[in-house]
């Protein structure tokens, strides 16, 4: 079994929102948990043992107001380096990361179409997952998933409704998903961040995939965490940028795209651009 930690960052009023999440398989988890604990342990007063949000940590808010801005930012390589550490791997399970990033233009081009962005979002995120379940299968490691969200989001009940057709029909809206989402184990479970570590990390992921997209520029942090999105060779699949005229930006999920998309259509620019 797996559990996939997710989050959001951002909303359909800005530039850009962000659904991402940590792929942990069952026996990973605890050991995660405890990493990350030890990590929040041992930053200084009043932020110790705190909720790891990213947001606050980057900018000083809150329980980390009065943490040294060094501090902060030796924090965050902390937590990318404990996503991507090596240990994991040798484990036999490392943990996988996802993220499907819309911007401003494929949401309005979502609604000019009469879709919801936000459905789509999650559509996608959901396939990428599903789609690396798929692969484990086909290679004779069957596992099915769960989805673990944050509980303070205003889609749960949605959400479920959603993953109930998902799982039975296939895709609903413009994933183009050609068969039911089949590796998740059961409908999303939703939880408060601050009871789990394994969410606050998942927020990790969400909110260093969204500063990139808003600001263009890659941090440490998003370069560290880069090589733990799921990946097949040189293809990139776990990190997705849904944008209009993908052709040119060039994010590293796009430029992946661009790579894929010229295998198979011999370098037209035919078909969708968003």
């Amino acid at each position: 079994m797996f559990l996939m930690y997710m989050d959001e960052s951002g909303t359909p009023k800005d530039q850009c929102m962000v659904v991402g999440g940590v792929l942990v398989h069952e026996h990973l988890a605890w050991p995660l948990a405890q990493a990350a604990d030890e990590l929040a342990d041992a930053v200084p007063y009043p932020a110790r043992g705190q909720e790891i949000h990213t947001d606050h940590i980057r900018t000083g808010k809150k329980t980390w107001r009065g943490v040294p801005a060094k501090v902060r930012e030796e924090t965050l390589a902390h937590i990318a380096n404990l996503l991507t550490d090596e240990r994991w791997r040798r484990g036999g399970y490392p943990p996988v990361l996802f993220a499907v990033a819309m911007a401003k233009s494929s949401m309005e081009e979502s609604r000019a179409r009469g879709r919801d962005p936000i459905e789509r979002l999650y559509e996608e995120f959901f396939a990428r997952c599903n789609a690396y379940m798929r692969r484990l299968a086909q290679d004779g490691d069957s596992h099915r998933c769960l989805p673990i969200l944050d509980e303070s989001g205003k889609i749960e009940e949605r959400l479920q409704t959603l993953m109930q057709i998902w799982r039975v029909r296939g895709a609903t809206t413009s994933a183009r998903i050609d068969r039911p989402l089949a590796g998740f184990a059961d409908v999303p479970v939703f939880v408060d961040s601050r009871a789990t570590r394994l969410i606050q990390l998942a927020d990790f992921v969400c909110h260093t995939v969204y500063r990139h997209y808003i600001t263009g520029y890659e941090t440490r942090e998003f370069k560290q965490i880069l090589q733990g999105f799921d990946r097949q060779g040189d293809q990139l699949h776990g990190l997705t940028h849904l944008t209009w005229g993908y052709y040119d930006c060039a994010c590293p999920a796009c430029a992946s795209r661009r790579q894929r998309r010229q295998r198979s259509t011999d370098g037209s620019r035919t078909g969708q651009r968003w």
